[in-house]
């Protein structure tokens, strides 16, 4: 979308059920959470253009996004964990459990 005009400008085809989005201003990506296919697709912001397909956890859902350290958060709704991936590698390096269930991760990155 162009933000002045709201006019759409490009359409991206991610994988299945795209749910969540996150933006991380600072490297131009863009991150798609796809509950269907249980991937987060990396969009380069610049060129509009799908770069990476992360493998992740069952049916993720939220996506935020830490620009001070390029670290992408993603929730699982059925496995209440929370992925953690390299915005650098695009590599999952970390997948941490949550004790209660969880939907989505607010804006500061805590849990909703």
């Amino acid at each position: 979308m162009d933000g002045l005009t709201n006019n759409v400008i490009s359409t991206i085809s991610v994988e299945s059920q795209p749910s969540g989005i996150g933006i991380n201003s600072a490297t131009n990506r863009i991150y798609i959470s796809n509950r269907g296919s249980n991937t987060v697709s990396v969009i380069d912001a610049i060129t509009n253009t799908v770069i990476a397909i992360i493998p992740v956890g069952n049916q993720p859902t939220s996506v935020e996004v830490n620009s001070s350290n390029n670290q992408i958060y993603v929730t699982h709704e059925v496995e209440n964990s929370i992925s953690v991936i390299d915005g650098l590698t695009n590599i999952v390096v970390a997948t941490v459990p949550v004790t209660s269930p969880m939907a989505n991760i607010d804006e500061d990155l805590s849990l909703e």
